[in-house]
């Protein structure tokens, strides 16, 4: 049985709410929340006292109940969230902040800039 959110699916590469046939728009952005992210539980248990709605409210629970049976099962997948990419990809480093690298090059368009800025200092001073 899947662990994930039972009121979507995917199809052709699009999130869809299984009750209603309806696709989330490509223009809306969605934010996923894992089980493993140790924030998770607080914001769920948040949203959940805010919903309005009796029969949502129940879901949401559910989810929760999901959630933090996954978490006692797996303490050892536990962690703080964070966005670093895989060692293994192809994600270009910034050299000086570490941040990933867009296009061509070894900075990120922030460094760059302030190496542009300092380079024009130095050849004022």
């Amino acid at each position: 049985m899947s662990k994930n959110d039972p009121k979507y699916d995917f199809q052709d590469n699009r999130i869809v709410n299984v009750a209603s046939g309806e696709k989330v728009p490509e223009d809306e952005p969605v934010f996923v929340f894992l089980a493993r992210d140790v924030h998770t539980m607080d914001l769920l248990r948040a949203y959940g006292r805010r919903v309005k709605d009796p029969y949502h409210q129940k879901t949401v629970q559910n989810r929760i109940d999901v959630f933090e049976q996954w978490q006692r099962d797996n303490p050892g997948k536990m962690k703080e969230p964070d966005t670093q990419p895989a060692e293994d990809s192809d994600v270009i480093k910034c050299e000086d902040c570490g941040d990933p690298v867009e296009g061509e090059g070894d900075v990120c368009d922030s460094c760059f800039d302030e190496r542009v800025i300092a380079d024009e200092d130095d050849t004022q001073s």
